[in-house]
């Protein structure tokens, strides 16, 4: 993905200079007519002429040339007309002239740049303005029938991380959604809580990964972390059973952290029983 990007910045860099190039290069012109006339001017006659030719003696067009007996005149009438641009050349293919089209010549140069600063934002925008590195997190990942499992992420000047505390993952049913089969009063509610989980370490970015056994299907759980984490998540029906859920795929492509907060945000506000998060690698 990073192929995209850079070959767009690359062509972005060559078009900038060259498109300011062409708005100050000077307008092309086209020739319509060119006519040349020669006029010989017998020696009696010449002196009729001469006052003439000494007012055009310093046009280009005009040469004089006598041997005495006749004088020659040679006249070269040249029509140009300025090349004009046409409107579809400026608005598609970026060709710019400031007296044939100057609205679509500042609306090219704008779209060009709107579209190469959201590649840089979304390619280099997140790893460059909005660094982290504390962050502290617990995130929902696989969830099965009877079973489930946790990404815990801490920062390395955690305590966790510096002391190599004691981190555990507890975990109960919710009240209201107890399952069906499993008598009221026998384990109702009751905190299971894991074995101490992988040290965090810089090789896997200071998160580890926990797994929840013992789980009923179709019944939610709450999960607290050690890390004061908590959340809920509800287990996927006992394979064969039939009935309806709602879920929601979502992409991560865009991966400034104070978004992707807002919109989960969003999200738990939603009745929904799964959501499908799927990142995009750039």
């Amino acid at each position: 993905m990073q192929l995209i990007p850079t070959v767009t910045s690359s062509l972005f860099a060559l078009f900038l200079p060259a498109f300011v190039a062409l708005c100050l290069t000077k307008p092309l012109f086209k020739t319509k007519s060119d006519v040349s006339e020669i006029t010989v001017i017998p020696h009696h006659e010449h002196d009729s002429h001469h006052h003439h030719a000494e007012h055009a003696a310093d046009d280009d067009n005009l040469s004089t040339s006598s041997n005495g007996s006749v004088t020659v005149e040679a006249t070269r009438v040249k029509v140009m007309s300025r090349k004009k641009t046409p409107w579809w050349k400026t608005l598609f293919f970026g060709v710019p002239s400031l007296i044939d089209n100057p609205l679509l010549t500042l609306l090219t140069l704008l779209l060009n740049s709107a579209l190469m600063y959201q590649i840089a934002d979304l390619t280099w925008g997140a790893t460059t303005f909005h660094k982290a590195e504390d962050l502290s997190f617990a995130r929902v990942g696989y969830v099965g029938p009877y079973s489930a499992r946790l990404l815990v992420r801490e920062p390395k000047e955690s305590p966790y991380v510096v002391d190599d505390s004691t981190y555990v993952v507890s975990y109960r049913q919710e009240n209201d959604t107890a399952a069906a089969h499993e008598p009221i009063g026998k384990n109702m509610f009751k905190w299971y809580t894991t074995k101490q989980l992988a040290k965090f370490d810089e090789s896997t970015d200071y998160t580890s990964v926990v797994e929840l056994h013992g789980l009923s299907p179709a019944t939610t759980y709450r999960y607290l972390t050690t890390g004061d984490h908590t959340g809920t998540f509800t287990t996927a029906p006992k394979k064969g059973v039939k009935g309806k859920f709602t879920f929601l795929a979502v992409s991560t492509c865009r991966i400034v952290y104070r978004e992707r907060e807002r919109e989960r945000e969003r999200l738990l506000t939603l009745d929904l029983e799964l959501v499908l998060e799927t990142p995009c690698a750039l």
